[in-house]
């Protein structure tokens, strides 16, 4: 049986990571609370994109021995 690798925690990871970037050069706090649901979502899409090619690059494990 193969091991299923769980990506929630890389995602919500790597979505704070992007969010935080742009927010800390980019955030002013007028812009509101719309312009930072934007941030978010673009982030987890932006994450999630990076997981789902990383998943289809990684090597296939071959259980034939």
């Amino acid at each position: 049986m193969t091991v299923q690798r769980k990506y929630d925690a890389t995602v919500a990871r790597i979505a704070g990571n992007i969010a935080g970037t742009v927010l800390s050069q980019t955030h002013d706090p007028s812009y509101g609370e719309d312009a930072l649901t934007v941030v978010a979502q673009a982030s987890v899409f932006i994450a999630r994109a990076i997981v789902a090619e990383v998943e289809r690059t990684e090597p296939k494990q071959d259980n034939a021995k």
